[in-house]
């Protein structure tokens, strides 16, 4: 039963007010048939749509059962909306791009009544409009009559007390028109149906009640309801509602029957379950919409795309580049260990000094005032940190006792050299000096090349050809091949030859093993390609003979008992002199890395054996110069000045005779990086054990960082502007949103007259954001993984890297996850909107 008293409508401002309703008061019975009449304007729709709870009085009130809906929450009116009434509109209303059957379900989805029983349900109400046959079909492809019969259907299904009908003739031809008002007749047998129409005619021959309204007022009813019989059903109905729920209660009571009391408190709490739309439903809706544009859906996705395939191409140039890094850092291993020194100085804390002034200023001043930096004294304040000492005595020992050869390998320098000569030149009278490598460049480089000397001669220092091999024969084993008739040295006196992979040795290590004359150094400069072309044979290689001096050599004790070092380099290279004052050593092994080994032991192109560095020592020690030295630890024999402990342990290190038990370096060489951080852990735990404080250098770390540093600036740059075109298709996606929520303003009108709530609403848009999304990030993703194979190809060709662009498993799913994100917060704001829109307007729109 449905009650108005004194309900009034206004639009427009105060200034501008227009009274639809004026006053209406009125009553209708719980089974009857009214066609409220009157011209148009005259307020007909207006009220129809109050009664319906699509819109809401300026005054006065509305009684449903006997209950004031003035103390309806928005709650109330959604479950009055779905479950009490149900509407027919003159322009059917429903939803193109669903089924027959699931536009007839719309209000059992919004109920929360299961699958199996709302199919039932849908199909029974189709059959009561004789439209059975046509579930599966869509609404357009049906007459105007029977859309209007599927409306009437979907009105049904929720077997509403109420039925609201808005002109259900007005778009249809006589012979439709009539099928509905049979239709609509038999329905009005059993529920209220209340209809708004300005044909008389149909008025007259269907109805039981006509109401006439002209400029919002009744004017005339030919079957009231009085005010006090409707009191007094309403009384009737409300009493025996209690009685109804009391007996209920009652009788579980009386029966004290659990399953009877949980089926109650089941019933119970789905009357008071809410109205609303599972996410599922709203995924179907939007995807059904999406469906129905797919060219429009298919181009937004592809631009929405745009950012995500940016970010995948930096994200995977970013982590091949860095894995491509990581390679060259890890074979760079052998040759930037970590290293010990005596005195150890921090590069790292020296440059974090020079960059520090100590004195708080501002950047940028608007002063004229020019201040002094400090940073002399900077160092000096905080010189322990800079400059330290290390105890490599002790450390040596505790090494060579707790070190693990499996994570890698020790190389210990004790500060002692020796000269290397060999005699394969057409030089008659002397050797040719290779090690230090072109120490005497500058005698053989002809005057228009002088220029060139010192900077060839620099070049040489730096480079390493002679390297002692580690005392570890499962390591070289495991890291090297030999080849040809080769074999590993067995003396101290016999050394091997290291190419490279390809079985290559540059062409300045020729020179240094003596195979070339130093003057053919022009030739190596600015005759490169034809230089290059020489070639040996393994058998050419094995059996080269060098010498070796240590600086004890070059030291001669005159008659009177003085001592003179020779220093002429042509008068040290003397056949004669090198023959009588040096150990001959012999190539009996050329060897290779092996296939798949990256990071190798020896860094130089000749390998010797610790036991040659110790007979030198020891020929050294044994040598007069440095008996007579031994003797006299304060004075330089040679010099006649007073040294102190430290010139006379340099001095004796300059004659070769080293001190194995306190090196002058320590160099761990790490297989790997796991490795590399076992050994900073072995020193720190060297460290807390002893309480030392022993001080590392780790250059290849100094110079990786810096290159990480970089790397991962230079992403964010490019990952900033591929964001931008990520804001640029969100911005987009908002806009195809909101342009979505402007043309599906009908579908808006329709969810909420069936009892959607906003949020039901709201998720009908931010699904279909959603699904925008989901297809962007996939066609993203798709055209990533097809760029990034052309990418490589191209990158190979051009720079001869494979792989450098390489997408990591996490990155697909980031990009999914961040493009349906975007999607979702761009269709907050539009969705926000069709959840606000009022559904009369939107009932309204064409």
């Amino acid at each position: 039963m449905l009650r108005l008293d004194s309900i009034t409508k206004s639009f427009g401002s105060k200034e501008q007010e227009v009274k639809v309703l004026k006053g209406i008061s009125m009553q209708f019975r719980d089974k009857e048939f009214v066609s409220i009449l009157g011209q148009s304007g005259c307020g007909k729709t207006t009220l129809l749509n109050l009664l319906g709870g699509l819109d809401k009085a300026t005054s006065g009130r509305l009684f449903v059962n006997g209950t004031s809906t003035n103390d309806f929450s928005e709650k109330d009116w959604n479950d009055y909306r779905n479950k009490q009434v149900g509407f027919v509109f003159q322009t059917y209303n429903l939803i193109p791009h669903q089924s027959v059957i699931s536009n007839v379900e719309l209000p059992l989805l919004l109920a929360g009544v299961n699958r199996e029983e709302r199919k039932a349900r849908a199909q029974e109400a189709l059959e009561r409009v004789g439209l059975s046959d046509q579930a599966k079909k869509r609404p357009m492809q049906l007459s105007g009559g029977q859309m209007q019969r599927v409306a009437i259907a979907r009105a049904l299904v929720n077997n509403p007390s109420v039925i609201f009908a808005d002109e259900p003739t007005g778009a249809l031809d006589s012979v439709s028109g009539k099928q509905v008002m049979e239709t609509l007749k038999e329905i009005a047998k059993d529920r209220l149906v209340i209809m708004v129409t300005h044909n008389d005619q149909l008025a007259n021959e269907y109805s039981t009640r006509i109401i006439s309204m002209n400029d919002g007022m009744i004017t005339d009813d030919s079957n009231p309801y009085s005010y006090d019989e409707c009191i007094i059903d309403e009384q009737r109905y409300v009493a025996k509602k209690n009685e109804d729920e009391e007996l209920q209660k009652s009788a579980i009571v009386a029966e004290s029957n659990k399953k009877a009391q949980k089926i109650y408190k089941k019933q119970k709490r789905k009357k008071r379950r809410e109205t609303s739309m599972s996410f599922a439903t709203a995924n179907s809706l939007s995807i059904n919409n999406l469906r129905s544009k797919k060219g429009r859906t298919i181009l937004t996705s592809i631009a929405g795309s745009i950012g995500i395939i940016g970010i995948m191409l930096v994200l995977a140039l970013s982590g091949g580049v860095k894995a491509y890094i990581n390679t060259i850092e890890e074979n760079a291993l052998s040759q930037y260990p970590l290293t010990i020194e005596e005195t150890n100085t921090n590069l790292t804390a020296i440059m974090q000094l020079l960059g520090s002034s100590g004195v708080e200023r501002e950047e940028n001043p608007n002063s004229e005032v020019i201040y002094t930096q400090q940073v002399l004294g900077n160092l000096l304040e905080n010189l322990d940190s800079v400059m330290s000492q290390n105890d490599l005595e002790k450390f040596k020992e505790y090494t060579e006792n707790n070190f693990d050869e499996s994570i890698g390998y020790v190389k210990y320098d004790y500060g002692v050299e020796f000269d290397v000569f060999c005699n394969y030149v057409d030089d008659d009278e002397r050797y040719m000096k290779v090690n230090p490598f072109l120490e005497a460049i500058e005698n053989v480089m002809p005057g228009g090349f002088l220029e060139y000397s010192d900077m060839i001669a620099q070049f040489g220092s730096m480079l390493s050809v002679w390297d002692e091999m580690v005392d570890n024969d499962t390591l070289l084993t495991q890291q090297y091949e030999l080849l040809g008739n080769s074999r590993w040295p067995t003396a101290y006196n016999e050394v091997v030859v290291v190419v490279d992979n390809k079985n290559q040795l540059s062409d300045y290590t020729l020179f240094a093993l003596g195979l070339v004359p130093a003057s053919d150094i022009v030739g190596a400069i600015f005759k490169g390609g034809e230089f290059a072309k020489t070639t040996y044979t393994v058998d050419d290689l094995l059996n080269l003979e060098y010498r070796l001096t240590t600086g004890a050599d070059y030291c001669n004790q005159n008659q009177d008992g003085s001592w003179t070092q020779l220093t002429d380099r042509n008068e040290q290279r003397k056949i004669e002199f090198v023959e009588a004052h040096s150990v001959p050593v012999k190539v009996v092994g050329v060897i290779r890395p092996k296939e798949g080994v990256e990071v190798t032991s020896i860094m130089g192109t000749i390998g010797y054996t610790s036991e040659l560095k110790q007979y030198l020592s020891q020929r050294a020690e044994n040598s007069a110069i440095v008996k007579a030295q031994k003797e006299s630890e304060t004075i330089n024999v040679i010099t006649g000045e007073e040294i102190n402990e430290e010139q006379y342990k340099e001095l004796m290190r300059s004659y070769g005779v080293a001190d194995f038990d306190n090196p002058t370096s320590i160099s761990f060489y790490a297989n790997s990086f796991e490795d590399k951080d076992k050994i900073v852990d072995f020193i720190d735990e060297y460290n807390q054990t002893t309480d030392s404080d022993i001080k590392y250098n780790d250059n290849l770390a100094m110079i990786m960082n810096f290159v990480d540093t970089l790397t991962a600036t230079i992403t964010k740059v490019l990952a900033g502007f591929a964001g931008i075109s990520l804001i640029v298709s969100s911005i987009m996606i908002a806009i195809i949103i909101y342009t979505s929520v402007l043309e599906r303003k009908k579908e808006i009108g329709v969810l909420r007259s069936i009892g959607a709530r906003k949020r039901d609403v709201s998720n009908v848009f931010l699904a279909e954001s959603c699904w925008i999304g989901a297809l962007s990030g996939v066609i993203g993703i798709l055209i990533s993984f097809a760029l990034v194979i052309v990418v490589n190809i191209v990158l190979n060709v051009v720079l001869g890297i494979a792989n450098l662009a390489v997408v990591a498993w996490w990155q697909p799913v980031a990009m999914f996850v961040l493009s349906v994100g975007l999607a979702v917060i761009a269709g907050l704001i539009p969705s926000r909107i069709a959840s606000n829109k009022n559904p009369v307007e939107c009932l309204r729109a064409e």
